[in-house]
């Protein structure tokens, strides 16, 4: 839902709880996702973010504050203590515009007071809410490999950390720290050449202009860099999430990251070499996209490599008319295409290849869908990968 909307979703973890607690995590999860609900319904443009709040600590238990805040149309303070009671709304207009019975916050309270929390709201018209649920918890045994098994990663690696958006800067100011990470916030994109093999980089990004400046080919983006960009983008290098971040998938990657170059330290490769050059150099390459970043982006890392003839189309359609004029020696297809689709339009090329008596060109399928299903539906389909 806020990706419809085209909201930036935040998260923000109490990165300093260094215990697992014990909590009701349906009753939670439920609030939670009221919460967040209610947030997306009732915000049109800007941001949510959900945050965790260690509040107090000691020797037995913790209390932490659950929090989601929004950049919505916030809330009258004479209005705001009948939030929480059953069947209430602030008035029918709302209730019109974004539907709902009013029962959502009134059960969300119930089941905060059944876990023996609170539940409250923080607003003002027309600069947003931010709804907040707190709980005293029990310790239970410490995180295990807290942020990594090896620790001496964490002393031996510096983080040098990008992004193009404030708030998500100002989260990772605090988080970072707390997790034992050595960083270094960067104002702008750094300059590769002037890396250092105990760095590596961490960079988000949401403008996807930023994209073109980057030389996707090279060794350290290859092997010194997580990239963060929004979901749908094709996967441009070895360690790559989308957007929200996920904080155990962050750390997992890092970990991942460092092992590897720590076990087996990567020797920077040139694309520039004679034997690559000419290689490649020799290829027709078609490629399929109807998202002109990701052509270019795609076009940029072949041309790295040597490619020349590269040629390209917007969507099936037109893939099927190139080829019917033009021999290649590989396509690279994205599947999700407006008109005719990756899977029509390989179905029509090996179609047109069987009735002329034509070698199968090699296809390979581009997509952001990374599960198994997806990967067998492709390998069904006649694609080579």
């Amino acid at each position: 839902m806020a990706a419809q909307k085209q909201l930036d979703l935040y998260l923000h973890p109490a990165a300093a709880l260094k215990h697992e607690v014990k909590v009701d995590s349906d009753r939670l999860r439920q609030i939670l996702m009221n919460l967040m609900s209610n947030a997306i319904k009732f915000t049109e443009k800007g941001h949510i973010i959900l945050r965790a709040r260690l509040i107090e600590e000691d020797a037995t238990a913790v209390t932490l504050r659950f929090e989601v805040e929004d950049t919505g149309i916030g809330i009258p303070q004479d209005k705001q203590d009948r939030l929480f009671q059953e069947f209430s709304q602030l008035d029918d207009s709302y209730a019109r515009r974004h539907g709902g019975t009013g029962l959502g916050l009134s059960i969300a309270r119930r089941l905060a007071e059944m876990m023996g929390g609170s539940i409250g709201v923080d607003s003002q018209p027309g600069r947003g809410s931010c709804f907040f649920i707190t709980l005293n918890l029990p310790k239970c045994q410490p995180l295990a490999h807290y942020p990594f098994e090896d620790q001496q990663l964490l002393e031996s690696r510096m983080l040098l950390a990008f992004t193009d958006q404030p708030i998500q800067r100002q989260i990772w100011a605090d988080v970072f720290p707390q997790f034992g990470l050595q960083v270094t916030l960067l104002d702008q994109t750094p300059q590769l050449e002037t890396l250092s093999d105990q760095q590596s980089l961490l960079i988000d990004l949401t403008d996807p202009a930023a994209l073109e400046n980057f030389d996707w080919s090279h060794p350290i983006i290859q092997n010194q860099c997580l990239l963060v960009l929004p979901k749908g983008y094709p996967s441009l290098c070895a360690y790559q999430l989308n957007r929200p971040i996920f904080y155990s998938r962050l750390l997992n990657c890092l970990e991942q990251m460092w092992r590897t170059d720590k076990a087996e330290p990567a020797e920077p490769t040139s694309t520039d070499s004679p034997t690559t050059k000419s290689t490649f150099n020799q290829l027709r390459i078609l490629v399929v996209e109807d998202v002109l970043i990701n052509r270019k982006v795609i076009t940029g890392m072949l041309e790295a490599l040597g490619v020349t003839d590269i040629q390209h189309a917007e969507n099936g359609q037109q893939a099927i008319e190139k080829f019917r004029c033009n021999a290649y020696d590989l396509i690279l297809m994205d599947l999700q295409m407006p008109k005719v689709d990756g899977y029509q339009a390989l179905k029509a090329i090996r179609e047109y290849e069987a009735q002329h008596h034509c070698a199968p060109t090699p296809i390979y399928a581009l997509t952001a869908h990374a599960l198994q299903e997806e990967q067998a539906n492709v390998r069904a389909a006649g694609f080579n990968v």
